[in-house]
C-alpha cells in the first residue's frame, strides 16, 4: 500500500513538474498604439500572440514602451519578443518570413501646397518626415529617387512639422493617418498610397527566443486565415486591416 502511495505522490510530481516546465513564461513588448499593443496587454497583435501561444501552455506576460527602449530590450534579452515593428538592418534580432499585420504606406502633405500628385516620383527633390523603423521600407518603395529622410520621436511630432511647413512630406502608415489623436489636422491634409508596410515581430537570439520563432513561423500563416484570427480583428472594429494582411500574404505566397 505504502508503495502504491509513493509511486502515486511520484506520478504526480512528474506531472506537475511537466507542467510548470511546459508554463514557460515569455515576455512580449510592443510600442504603445491603439487598438493593437496597449498598455494593458490588449490590443489585436498581442491577442494574436496569446492564440499562437497560450494553447501551448505559456504564459505571456505584456508591456509597452517606447520605440527606441523596446528594440533595446529584446535585442538584450530582456524580453523575448516585440510586435509592431518594421524590418530593418540588424544582427541582433530575427524576424520571421511574413509580417504580422500589414498597412498601406501613405505620402502625406499640406492641400494648401496644391501638389500636382504625379505618384512617387512626386517625391524627388523634396524632405520628408517619418518615423524610428520605417527607413528601410522607405528606402525600398523610393529607390532611386533622391530625398531627404528627417526621423523623428513620434507621428505627432512628424504631423506638427508638416503642418509648420518644416517638411514637405510624412510618410507613415494608412492606421496613423486615421487616428483620432490628429483629427485636427485632417482638413489642411491629402494623402496618397505609395506602397505597403509590412509589420513583424522580431525575436532575439537566445535558444529560447528562436524557439518561439519557429513556433510562430509555423502557425501563424495558417492562423491569419482562420475564424478566430477574423474574429479578433473584428473585435477591435479592424476589419480593414485584417483585408490588408490577407492581401498582402496572399501576394507574398504567390511571388
Amino acid at each position: 500500500m505504502k508503495l502504491i502511495l509513493l509511486l502515486g505522490l511520484l506520478f504526480f510530481h512528474s506531472i506537475t513538474n511537466s507542467y510548470h516546465a511546459l508554463a514557460e513564461s515569455i515576455i512580449v513588448i510592443g510600442e504603445p498604439f491603439p487598438k493593437a499593443t496597449q498598455a494593458d496587454g490588449t490590443g489585436v497583435q498581442f491577442e494574436v500572440v496569446k492564440a499562437i501561444f497560450q494553447p501551448l501552455g505559456y504564459e505571456i506576460k505584456f508591456s509597452v514602451y517606447p520605440y527606441k527602449r523596446a528594440i533595446h530590450l529584446v535585442e538584450n534579452n530582456q524580453a523575448d519578443m516585440i510586435v509592431g515593428i518594421y524590418k530593418f538592418a540588424t544582427k541582433k534580432l530575427k524576424f520571421p518570413h511574413h509580417p504580422q499585420d500589414a498597412d498601406r504606406m501613405v505620402a502625406i502633405f499640406l492641400k494648401s501646397k496644391n501638389i500636382q500628385w504625379q505618384g512617387i516620383k512626386t517625391l524627388a527633390n523634396t524632405n520628408i518626415a517619418s518615423t524610428p523603423g520605417f527607413e528601410e521600407s522607405i528606402t525600398r518603395t523610393l529607390k532611386g529617387i533622391k530625398y531627404s529622410l528627417h526621423e523623428v520621436s513620434t507621428h505627432q511630432q512628424a504631423f506638427k512639422k508638416l503642418v509648420h511647413r518644416r517638411e514637405d512630406f510624412m510618410i507613415d502608415t494608412e492606421a496613423v493617418y486615421s487616428m483620432e489623436e490628429i483629427n485636427h489636422y485632417k482638413a489642411q491634409l491629402e494623402k496618397r498610397t505609395i506602397g505597403f508596410f509590412g509589420i513583424y515581430p522580431a525575436f532575439n537570439l537566445s535558444d529560447k527566443s528562436q524557439k518561439l520563432q519557429t513556433i510562430w513561423q509555423n502557425t501563424f500563416p495558417k492562423f491569419i486565415k482562420s475564424a478566430k484570427a477574423k474574429a479578433l480583428y473584428l473585435k477591435w472594429g479592424l476589419a480593414r486591416e485584417y483585408e490588408i494582411i490577407n492581401e498582402y500574404m496572399d501576394k507574398q505566397t504567390a511571388k
